[in-house]
């Protein structure tokens, strides 16, 4: 596959993700106008995350898809169909808001969670070379910090300026656009490039490697959840929220760092790994003790750039494999972890907010014991030892 193949790819990537970054902020303004309880903002955040979950687990039951190309148009159909129905009933000015908004989002979430392991197979085949791996998934990782930080402001502008429909026709065009773009891969299979599987996808197994790794990433995915809500409210609460937008802009920063040094910075996943979970657990304490934002933000930056350079060094691997079942089976199961982990991150500050020094001292230890174990053990244990494309 050619270059053109590679930029095609990131192009559908960014102008689908364009419509994808401004559609929460839109939906939490117009779920706020519609239901100031914030009951409908709790339906929108369930559905997509339940669609996701539901999907995720079809997803890792399914063979691996023969043209990946083929699922992420159709996943794009789905989600652009979604949009404009729901559009269609803004502009109706029908009732039942809330049960409109839980279909809309739960088909949203349904289909998502099949777009992003076509994707990943997707890459592993555009992509012959592990350096061109890397390089496509930093670019990728890029991409989405910049979207991060920019889509909210985006969706807001647009939803306040504009209209809530006209954020929906914005998410759906780009949506129309990144089919255009993914049609061109159609026929595309990894047999054009690759010899048949000798053996079935149902007598395929993952290495011994991935399941130490897949329990690490669950751990620092949980922690993701957790910072995601403990930081803003934590730094408001000890600072001010000024304070806060530093410490996102910190965070952000970082991860954009963490992008540009996996090109560079070659060194074992587990030690990647390892350091991620540390520095988030540096994070947690952090944020209970630190005197000052500026450390805060310094070790936000830190922990952000070498969980970015983990994420990209463990896709790298899972993209390396031969067999696109493998391929298949490594992109459903890591899908599946961070869905469930994320919010139960999330679940727990929520639960845990009267007793949150000894929780979050409980986590910055679990985290530490988890990064040391498996940098010093899992790392070096028969079998467990990733391939080289995990540096």
């Amino acid at each position: 596959m050619n270059g053109r193949g590679k930029t095609r790819t990131a192009l559908a990537y960014t102008i689908s993700g364009v419509g994808d970054s401004i559609i929460p902020a839109s939906f939490a303004i117009q779920s706020y106008r519609l239901d100031e309880s914030g009951r409908l903002l709790t339906i929108v955040l369930l559905s997509l995350w339940l669609g996701r979950l539901l999907s995720s687990i079809a997803a890792q039951r399914m063979p691996a898809p023969t043209f990946p190309a083929r699922w992420m148009i159709l996943s794009d159909i789905v989600r652009m169909l979604a949009q404009l129905l729901l559009l269609w009933w803004v502009v109706a000015q029908s009732s039942h808001f809330a049960a409109a908004f839980f279909v809309s989002c739960l088909t949203y979430g349904l289909a998502t969670a099949f777009f992003n392991p076509a994707r990943f197979e997707l890459i592993s085949i555009v992509c012959e070379t592990e350096n061109e791996k890397v390089k496509l998934n930093s670019l990728l990782s890029a991409v989405g910090d910049v979207l991060f930080v920019c889509g909210p402001l985006l969706g807001t502008f647009i939803t306040v300026h504009a209209s809530f429909e006209a954020a929906l026709v914005v998410d759906a065009v780009s949506f129309a656009v990144s089919i255009l773009i993914l049609a061109s891969f159609w026929p595309l299979t990894r047999g054009t490039h690759r010899a048949p599987e000798e053996e079935s996808y149902a007598k395929e197994k993952l290495p011994a490697w991935v399941n130490p790794g897949l329990a690490t990433w669950f751990v620092l995915s949980a922690s993701i959840g957790f910072l995601g809500t403990a930081a803003p409210t934590l730094v408001m609460q000890h600072f001010d929220e000024r304070m806060w937008g530093w410490v996102a802009a910190g965070a952000a920063v970082g991860s954009l760092a963490g992008s540009a040094g996996s090109v560079v910075m070659r060194f074992p996943f587990r030690y990647k790994q390892a350091l991620a979970l540390v520095l988030s657990a540096v994070y947690v304490i952090f944020l209970m003790w630190a005197p000052s934002v500026a450390l805060i933000v310094a070790v936000a930056a830190l922990s952000s750039a070498l969980t970015t350079m983990a994420g990209i060094a463990w896709d790298v691997a899972g993209q390396s494999f031969d067999s696109a079942g493998l391929v298949h089976q490594f992109a459903t199961k890591d899908q599946l972890v961070n869905t469930a982990a994320i919010p139960t991150g999330m679940v727990i500050f929520g639960i845990a907010t009267a007793i949150l020094l000894p929780v979050s001292v409980a986590l910055a230890i679990i985290l530490s014991i988890v990064g040391v174990s498996y940098a010093l053990n899992w790392g070096h244990a028969a079998g467990n030892e990733p391939t080289r494309s995990l540096t």
